[in-house]
């Protein structure tokens, strides 16, 4: 990939662009100029927002994985990329890409690893498909005519060809027809927006989680046990607060792990707790640990005798061991 691109200075009295601000913030604005530069010779790049935010604004701390959710979904609102899902991975691609990046050799680049929008009929000027037009400028009708190819041109004068069958009235337009996000992409999204939030702590992990990873299976039965996005990121939050999980314990270890965190209902709402600054700082385990170890020693004193040190305090940890400890 080249080291940069073409930024056009007609960005700045964009119509589109001053919208997306308004809509989704400056901080939209500015991950959408920035993101230009890093666009492959195709004008694509990976759609995750957190990944998005790793690439494109890493050391922005003011601005999260669920700004740049949102100023994709603005931008995508207003045509000025294409937001899509292709197997389980989101992916975006700027159709007015190639027009403003003059004398750009891309032969000279690498062919692009993301796939092309699926479904979507678009010039290089961005016209969409309601903006066709014939030759006679007239659309054309598809009443009564037989398989045929008809010509026609758009703003660009760039000539595509389109296949007229024979329709009953009533019947819809063969022309794409953009669609709902299904419940394995919400899902896919739900999934990456947590995950995001982890690599917030986390950066070295990676950037995409893909449906066989296990942290993408934990989360997912998170969520199907009813805990919503929010509260997910607040668990992780929880344990990256809490000072016994940062290391303020005996051995100084870190308890911060995706896995530890996500492994059950019961890690998330402590996690939560955590957040709310409403957990004890040490686990009950550990207290009874050490409470124990107190109360040996002094049997051992008393009887001079360890082993009968040991038989004696055994009575001792009726009120202090979990219920169904021996």
């Amino acid at each position: 990939m080249a080291r940069g691109r073409f930024l056009n200075k007609k960005i700045s009295r964009d119509k589109r662009v001053a919208e997306l601000i308004e809509m989704a913030g400056i901080e939209a604005g500015l991950l959408f100029t920035w993101l230009v530069a890093h666009l492959d010779r195709e004008g694509r790049h990976d759609g995750d927002p957190a990944v998005v935010l790793g690439y494109v604004a890493p050391r922005v701390k003011s601005i999260t994985v669920a700004d740049v959710e949102r100023a994709l979904s603005a931008m995508n609102e207003l045509g000025l990329i294409d937001w899509y899902e292709v197997d389980g991975d989101m992916y975006l691609s700027c159709p007015g890409f190639e027009k403003n990046q003059i004398g750009m050799r891309k032969n000279r680049e690498a062919e692009s690893e993301v796939p092309p929008p699926p479904d979507k009929l678009r010039t290089n000027s961005g016209v969409a498909p309601d903006k066709l037009r014939s030759s006679s400028g007239q659309t054309p009708s598809t009443a009564g005519l037989s398989p045929r190819e008809v010509e026609v041109e758009v703003e660009d004068q760039v000539e595509v060809q389109l296949t007229i069958t024979d329709q009953p009235v009533g019947c819809q337009s063969s022309l794409p027809v953009e669609t709902k996000p299904d419940k394995k992409s919400e899902l896919s999204v739900k999934i990456q927006t947590v995950w995001g939030a982890f690599r917030q702590y986390h950066p070295h992990c990676a950037g995409t989680l893909k449906s066989s990873r296990k942290e993408y299976k934990l989360l997912a039965a998170r969520l199907k046990d009813g805990f919503t996005v929010p509260q997910l990121i607040q668990a992780v939050k929880g344990y990256h607060v809490n000072p016994y999980h940062c290391g303020e314990n005996d051995t100084g270890t870190k308890y911060q792990s995706f896995e530890l965190i996500m492994r059950n209902s019961v890690q998330v709402e402590n996690g939560i707790r955590y957040a709310n600054g409403s957990a004890r700082t040490k686990p009950k385990t550990e207290s009874n640990y050490l409470k124990s170890i107190e109360i040996l020693n002094e049997y051992r004193e008393r009887s001079g005798d360890e082993n009968e040190g040991l038989r004696q305090m055994h009575g001792g940890f009726a009120g202090i061991l979990p219920d169904g400890s021996e």
